[in-house]
Formats: structure tokens, C-alpha cells, sequence
């Protein structure tokens, strides 16, 4: 059963964020997620999958070649993150 404050919590979490990011925040911070996971659910939306891909391909993250793999860059920024 779910406690008050958690329910309430999950409500303004639903309120807050688009479907898809409400989705990707409960997928990150389950540790039973995996890499593809998280990857499928930045396809579901095109901008969001673009600043992932924009975001590991900076120079702060020092890849050698250009990432263009949703799940390589969830990878990548789930190592360093």
C-alpha cells in the first residue's frame, strides 16, 4: 500500500512532466532497469532522444567518434552520470 506522501508525490510527478518524461525518470531511477529500456522510451519522443544525443556527443563527455545510438548514449551518460 502506498503511503499518502508517495501517491501524492507520483500525482505531481504526473502533472509536472510529459508522459514520457515521467516514464524515463521512474525507468532511471529503477535499478531493475536496463539501457534498453530507457533507450526505447527516448524514442518516444524526438526531442528529448535529440538533447540525449546532442548532450553525449558535447565535448564534456570526450567521446572519441560521434554517438548516433540512443542506447550507446544511455550508456555512456548512465557511466558518467
Amino acid at each position: 500500500m502506498r503511503t499518502p506522501l508517495s501517491q501524492a508525490l507520483r500525482e505531481s510527478l504526473r502533472a509536472s512532466f510529459s508522459p514520457i518524461a515521467a516514464k524515463l525518470l521512474s525507468l532511471i531511477v529503477d535499478p531493475q532497469s536496463d539501457a534498453a529500456a530507457v533507450a526505447d522510451t527516448l524514442r518516444a519522443d524526438p526531442a528529448l532522444a535529440g538533447t540525449v544525443l546532442a548532450l553525449v556527443n558535447s565535448p564534456v563527455y570526450g567521446q572519441t567518434q560521434r554517438i548516433v545510438d540512443l542506447r550507446r548514449a544511455v550508456v555512456v551518460l548512465g557511466r558518467q552520470e
